[in-house]
């Protein structure tokens, strides 16, 4: 054969393995999240979900727009809101909305859909799953940590090694509010606060029975709107409530969320009431501060996780957990540390009094009183990439002699085999309180014990 043809083959073949090595896995929807999901009145998932940061991104088509979620917790969330974005872009309400002068005529409720047409919006606005929360850099808190799981960070980063000092977010870096911005960001929050909006805005989504801090773009625009006309007087919120109420009073579950979103606090109170229960378990101030106030969890979520952390009961090393917290940067991370907690709750049931939560990174594990340490990753989908080969293969990961890795979804048989023959016990699937609704997939022993059979593992093998 010609040297020169010889030649083009092996670049054909490396181009091709670079394309499959780079191409984004995309599996069934219905091998991801429980069928029941999937489709319902006024929307519908699309078959395929791509796996993206090691969590599932699917795209629900609605008849008021297209959304797309970044996991299979979102997905339930959002299936769960449908009802209320179902009466809110209902006929009536819109109506009132264009007689208050809040909604021009005629005119579709399209940003959720311009959120995915724009790569830039959507590099910027769009999280790649939870893989930044195994950074291998010092993130915002890093000079300031002292824990345990720290040494692994600053052993990487101060190692001289340039390939080490990569950054693993999987999209362009969400631009940072500079410093003098702060101080602005706080006054809209008061004035929104002065002008009666946030109260407003609680009204209507109690009356809707969903939490006024939901992160849903279909639902954030319409309650905004309605919010602003009744803190204007444009609109009174008992005609407002005859408009939403019809509508919901059949839906599963209305009544009780309503009831509870009803006797819930503002989140300025709730913010306020989230920073003394930090401080009693911190005395790190700007550390409490930042979580209360600054951080990428809303009041709600950083309620849940400190009831989580509660419910550990006298277990050591919670700080570790609020470390870990200060890291997240968005919704998807935020609900990343919650599920971490929530899945040591079920390692601790059954082990022996006296074990250690601890940061691995910026990650959470329990070393139990036996000694043993489990890695808890409340993951869709645990692929073996880069980033993962290099967090598992530094020396200062495995110092405990027994270790194990405890995932919420399905583990890639590729990442299976790599872990195991780096002395990590798997445990995939795991269930615990209120875990997202995976779908019920078979066991096989071929693979070593406790793993799912993972059809859609299989198809991808990464």
């Amino acid at each position: 054969m010609p040297t020169f043809l010889r030649t083009g083959l092996w670049a054909l073949v490396l181009c091709c393995s670079c394309a499959q090595a780079t191409a984004p896995v995309r599996l069934p929807a219905s091998e991801l999240a429980d069928p029941s999901l999937l489709s319902g009145p006024g929307f519908s998932v699309r078959p395929e979900a791509e796996i993206a940061g090691l969590q599932a991104r699917f795209v629900i088509d609605t008849r008021w727009g297209e959304l797309q979620v970044d996991s299979v917790e979102l997905l339930a969330v959002r299936v769960e809101e449908m009802a209320a974005v179902s009466v809110l872009y209902g006929e009536k309400v819109s109506n009132t909305l264009k007689r208050a002068g809040l909604e021009k005529a005629g005119s579709p409720w399209n940003s959720a859909v311009a959120i995915s047409a724009s790569p830039l919006e959507r590099a910027e606005r769009l999280p790649a799953g939870v893989l930044s929360m195994f950074s291998t850099k010092l993130r915002r808190w890093g000079e300031r940590f002292r824990r345990w799981g720290d040494r692994v960070d600053r052993a990487i980063f101060q190692s001289g090694d340039a390939s080490q000092g990569f950054d693993l977010v999987e999209h362009a870096d969400k631009p940072k509010t500079p410093w003098w911005d702060a101080p602005a960001d706080e006054m809209g929050r008061l004035l929104r606060s002065a002008s009666g909006h946030g109260a407003a805005r609680r009204q209507v989504a109690t009356a809707l029975g969903i939490a006024s801090d939901t992160s849903n773009p279909l639902l954030r625009s319409r309650l905004d709107a309605l919010a602003w006309a009744v803190a204007g007087q444009k609109i009174a919120l008992d005609s407002l409530a005859d408009l939403l109420l019809p509508g919901l009073r059949q839906t599963v579950g209305y009544v009780e969320q309503a009831d509870t979103l009803t006797r819930a606090p503002s989140e300025e109170s709730l913010r306020a009431r989230n920073e003394q229960r930090l401080q009693a378990l911190s005395a790190d101030q700007d550390l409490t501060y930042w979580l209360a106030w600054r951080g990428g969890f809303s009041a709600n979520l950083m309620a849940q996780l400190l009831d989580e952390l509660d419910r550990l009961g006298s277990v050591r090393g919670k700080v570790s957990a609020l470390e870990a917290a200060a890291i997240a940067d968005n919704e998807l991370e935020a609900r990343f540390v919650i599920n971490s907690v929530r899945m040591l709750q079920s390692v601790q049931l059954g082990q022996p009094q006296g074990g250690e939560l601890r940061a691995v990174g910026h990650l959470l594990a329990y070393l139990a009183a036996d000694g043993e340490l489990h890695l808890c990753l409340p993951v869709d989908y645990l692929q073996w990439t880069r980033p993962i080969a290099q967090w598992f293969d530094h020396p200062q990961i495995a110092e405990s002699a027994r270790r194990s890795v405890l995932v919420a979804g399905q583990i890639s048989p590729r990442a299976a085999r790599q872990i195991s023959r780096r002395g990590w016990s798997l445990l995939p699937g795991l269930r615990y309180p209120a875990s997202p609704p995976y779908p019920q997939l078979s066991l096989r022993t071929e693979s070593g014990p406790g793993l799912s059979s993972a059809t859609p593992a299989d198809r991808a093998g990464s």
